[in-house]
């Protein structure tokens, strides 16, 4: 992993870590985190081997999606 890629999973972190939660699925957080961090990677190997990454960040987003639609919550 490059210092870019450390330096923006960092800023990712931080920012996922500022969101409230209290209104939000329990999780919420960490299933939006490790979606981004999975990205991140997906965007790591199309630039060294041009894997199909709409498709993959399309899964990587309906995958969350479904997280959190299948969690119990009702909004405040």
């Amino acid at each position: 992993m490059t210092v870019s890629q450390e330096k923006l999973l960092a800023v990712l972190r931080e920012k996922v870590e500022a969101i409230d939660e209290s209104t939000r699925v329990k999780g919420y957080k960490k299933s939006v985190f490790l979606s981004l961090a999975e990205i991140v990677v997906l965007e790591r190997q199309h630039r060294q081997s041009a894997i199909q990454i709409q498709k993959r960040v399309s899964d990587q987003c309906q995958a969350l999606g479904r997280i959190l639609s299948d969690t119990e919550w009702t909004p405040k």
